[in-house]
Parts: C-alpha cells; sequence; structure tokens
C-alpha cells in the first residue's frame, strides 16, 4: 500500500522494512518476557528472583537510553541499530548455554543493552522517514507492529514451551534475531551521511529538553500500563475469574484497531482531541477495574484501556519528534522511551507494595489517580504547545 501526497510516499521500502524489524524484533523480546519468569522457576528459581532479573533488563534499558540517543544522533541510526541486534543475538544464545541465576542476570543486562539500542533506533528510523503531515498516522502504523507482536510473541513462546522444551524456544528466538539481523542489513538508510542532518552541538545530553512534556505524560501513562502487564493475572486469580488470557487478547485487538485510526485522526484535527479523550478512556477502564468481579467486566475494561493507549501513546510519540530538532531526534526518542522504561519500572515495584498491602483494586484506583493528574498536567502545560507548533509545523 502507497499513500502519496504532494509526491512523497509513507509506505516506503525502507520504512516498510523498519517496520518488520520492529514487529519481529518485538515478537521475540514478548516471547522471552512470557517465558523467563517460567524458566527461572524450572531451573530452580524463586518467584522473587524471577521478578528481580525481570527488572533488571528495564532498569538497564533506562539507564543506557540516553547513551544510545546520543550515539544515534552523532554515529548513525543503521550504526546502533545493528550492534543492538549483534548484542540482542549474543545474549539469546546465551540462554541455551548456561542456567545458573547468576548467568541469566548478566545476560539479562546483556539483553537490556542491546534492546535499548534496537528499540530507540528503528524509533528513530521510523520518526525520519514519515512525512511530517503524516507523522501522527505513520508512527500509529509503527505502533500497530507493536501491537501484533503483544498479541503472538507470549503466545508463541508459550506454546513452544508447553510442546517442545525451553531450548527450542530459544533456538526459534535466536533464529528471529537473525531475521531482523539480515533486515537491518537490507535497510538502505542513514539520513544524516546525506546531508539531510547537522548536528549543532557537540555536547550529549541524558535528556533532550523538548521531549521532556509529553515523556511526562507518557511516564503516568506506564506506570498504569505496568498495573495491567503485571498483576492483571494475580487480580484475576485472586476474584476466582478464569481465561483472564482473554483480556490481553480483546486489549491487542483494540490496540491494533486503534493505533492507525487515531493517528489519521490527530493528523486532521489535531492532537489534543486525541490524547485527552484516550486518557478519559484510560480513566474509565481503570475504574472498571476497581469493580471487576466477572470475566466480561475485565473485558470490557480490557477494550477501553486497549483505546485510551492506543490513542495516546503514539500521538505523544509524534509530538516528541514534532518538538525536537532534527539533529536530537536520537535523544527525544531515548527520552520517551525512557519515561516508559522507568514508569513500568516504578509501577511494578510499587504496585507491589499496594497489593501486598492493601489489594489488587487499588492499584487501578491509584492509577486512575494518576491519569487524572496527568490530564491536568497536559491542560496546564503542553495544550497551548501542542497546538501552536503542531500548526506551525503544518504550514
Amino acid at each position: 500500500m502507497e499513500e502519496i501526497i504532494n509526491g512523497e510516499k509513507l509506505w516506503t521500502k525502507p520504512f516498510s522494512i523498519i517496520m518488520m524489524v520492529n514487529l519481529i524484533a518485538y515478537t521475540l523480546i514478548y516471547m522471552l518476557m512470557a517465558i523467563l519468569p517460567l524458566f527461572i522457576l524450572h531451573i530452580g528459581g524463586s518467584k522473587l528472583m524471577a521478578g528481580v532479573i525481570s527488572a533488571v533488563f528495564t532498569f538497564t534499558c533506562f539507564i543506557t537510553r540516553p547513551w544510545f540517543g546520543n550515539l544515534l544522533d552523532d554515529k548513525g541510526r543503521k550504526t546502533i541499530l545493528q550492534i543492538g541486534n549483534i548484542i540482542l543475538l549474543i545474549s539469546i544464545i546465551g540462554y541455551n548455554l548456561f542456567n545458573s541465576i547468576t548467568m541469566l542476570l548478566i545476560l539479562r543486562v546483556i539483553q537490556g543493552i542491546g534492546w535499548s539500542a534496537v528499540s530507540t533506533s528503528t524509533s528513530t528510523i521510523v520518526s525520519d522517514l514519515i512525512p511530517p503531515f503524516k507523522r501522527f498516522e505513520g508512527i500509529g502504523y509503527y505502533g500497530m507492529s507493536t501491537s501484533i507482536a503483544l498479541a503472538i510473541g507470549p503466545a508463541l513462546g508459550l506454546y513452544i514451551v508447553e510442546n517442545f522444551n525451553y531450548s527450542i524456544c530459544y533456538i526459534v528466538i535466536a533464529f528471529l534475531e537473525i531475521i531482523v539481523l539480515v533486515l537491518g542489513f537490507l535497510l538502505n538508510y542513514e539520513q544524516q551521511e546525506k546531508g539531510e542532518r547537522i548536528r549543532k552541538s557537540n555536547q550529549p545530553v541524558i535528556f533532550e529538553k523538548t521531549a521532556i512534556l509529553p515523556s511526562a505524560i507518557f511516564f503516568f501513562v506506564a506506570i498504569s500500563y505496568s498495573g495491567i502487564l503485571t498483576f492483571i493475572p494475580s487480580y484475576a486469580v485472586y476474584t476466582g475469574i478464569r481465561n483472564i488470557s482473554l483480556f490481553f487478547i480483546v486489549f491487542a485487538a483494540a490496540l491494533f484497531i486503534t493505533r492507525p485510526t487515531t493517528g489519521k485522526i490527530a493528523d486532521r484535527i489535531g492532537a489534543s482531541k486525541v490524547i485527552l479523550p484516550g486518557l478519559v478512556l484510560l480513566i474509565i477502564s481503570l475504574l472498571l477495574l476497581t469493580k471487576s468481579t466477572s470475566l466480561l467486566m475485565f473485558l470490557v475494561a480490557g477494550v477501553f484501556y486497549g483505546l485510551g493507549y492506543g490513542s495516546v501513546q503514539p500521538v505523544l510519540n509524534a509530538l516528541v519528534v514534532t518538538f525536537a530538532p532534527v539533529e536530537r531526534r536520537g535523544s527525544a526518542n531515548a527520552t520517551f522511551l525512557a519515561a516508559n522504561d522507568i514508569g513500568m519500572g516504578i509501577g511494578a515495584i510499587m504496585w507491589g507494595l499496594v497489593s501486598q498491602n492493601i489489594g489488587f483494586a487499588y492499584i487501578y484506583l491509584f492509577s486512575s489517580v494518576l491519569i487524572a493528574l496527568s490530564i491536568i498536567v497536559y491542560l496546564v502545560v503542553l495544550k497551548h504547545r501542542v497546538n501552536t507548533h503542531v500548526c506551525k509545523t503544518c504550514l
């Protein structure tokens, strides 16, 4: 499919390749996320150690993203992408060679470094390739590939483990990573080497200042998202709900439908008219979860959360790209993704304490308060900037 306006295409060959790279890369990462805690228990580790090793990955990504963001702007997108892919492949091969808890911890750190490079590179390459007048729509399609991976990855990983073994699953994941590596070499793209990007400063930055406000909004969303991904299964068991895997299926389906659609809407009528209703949908979903006593209520909440998250995340990501100078896009995307990393990490720890001390329902009650706070922040400090800046960009 090609969309051409004023002689510019959205679905170019490089854009299609990076979409495939992102789809496969996220699929294998979700496969690892699903099976690794089970593997740790399988080799005699504790539930606590499974949580620690999972958290190490998130915090490693957070720590290394600013560094990779600067390298993307200084050294080139494709170079960092392929370095990250090689690091990922090494860590995946290691899972089949070592089965001690200490080595798994080290491998998880290595994997976090590789994934930080890959995910920051792909989001930056996409932001370079999308025509400005289709930025929300293009990033929506990019996010849709992640949604498909969310629907495929965990189910595929668990299926292979249940019907074969962990070793076969790691081999399949390594094969997928080799495909990603090959696709990376086929990506004929390096915009900054063509003179289209000019470094204005050689000074590295930890976080790109133009990305801080949209990233702060997404930080609140990420905290609530961690409560969804991490604690919904346990909450369902606590309330006696079976077949809760359906929650994630309807959630992924809502994401799949919403991301490209809301992107087109944002391009036409403005980002604020998508972000604010999306945040409201998140609040409705979270409040429903506080009262959910049946599978149907969980599923309805999953649909609302998918619609809300699918509206908010890609549009905020597009704003980060829109606000940032072209020579700082790598750092801007790194800042946005770091907000997700630290929000997910803090949320997992915080919601664990909340669920243990006062109950699962309070995770979603407090999450709704955080989303309400993000609406206030958006209205007070970001909405005017969004309206003025995006309008200037479209002229």
